[in-house]
């Protein structure tokens, strides 16, 4: 249930807080964080998987977490085509079905507006119960080539790749730019988290 997913979502959050990554990595194992079937808990499974993996300089482990996140990403969005795939091929044979041709040019602009609206209504219906693990995939992913770029590629290219990326939690993202150097960086991130809790 949703306690158990918020559980769990804080468990990970302190281990990550505290960059407890042997901890993170023995309890993934356990009953606490152990692989689920829910989808998107899953991928922050394996995006704190990789985290840690990555923290620690294992660059295999980090990138087999990342490339079975790709794939569970990969089966979704292939679930996501189909289903809107299938609305459009629904829409349209029941369009067919019903096609009044509109003798007047303007009722028949109207009518193809109308028309399209209710496609797109349809399609995008058929998206919605993919569009969260899709998103929230994509960006996990990002996230863990960031740190990535900051164990293997040079600095320039590992900055870029630490803005770029979507999502991450402030320490996290002050984290990597100490890893960089950018001491300056890391510290306006912080204190600009730590000013928005005292202020919310």
């Amino acid at each position: 249930g949703s306690g158990f997913r918020e559980g769990r979502r804080r468990l990970w959050a302190l281990l990550n807080d505290y960059a407890l990554w042997d901890e993170m990595l023995r309890l993934s194992e356990t009953m606490y964080l152990m692989p689920t079937d829910d989808p998107l808990m899953q991928a922050e499974r394996l995006r704190y998987r990789g985290v840690a993996y990555f923290s620690k300089g294992d660059v295999d482990s980090g990138k087999n977490e990342m490339e079975e996140l790709r794939e569970l990403l990969d089966a979704f969005k292939s679930r996501r085509d189909t289903a809107e795939n299938q609305a459009r091929t629904k829409f349209e044979e029941e369009q067919s079905m019903k096609e009044d041709k509109e003798d007047d040019e303007k009722d028949q602009q109207k009518a193809e507006k109308k028309r399209n609206e209710a496609l797109e209504k349809a399609e995008k219906s058929a998206r919605l119960p993919f569009d969260s693990i899709v998103k929230a995939s994509e960006s996990y992913i990002g996230q863990m080539e960031a740190h990535l770029a900051v164990l293997i590629e040079r600095p320039e290219a590992a900055r870029e790749k630490v803005e770029k990326a979507k999502g991450f939690l402030a320490i996290d993202r002050a984290r990597l730019y100490t890893k960089l150097a950018n001491w300056e960086k890391a510290e306006e991130i912080l204190k600009r988290e730590v000013d928005g809790k005292r202020n919310p």
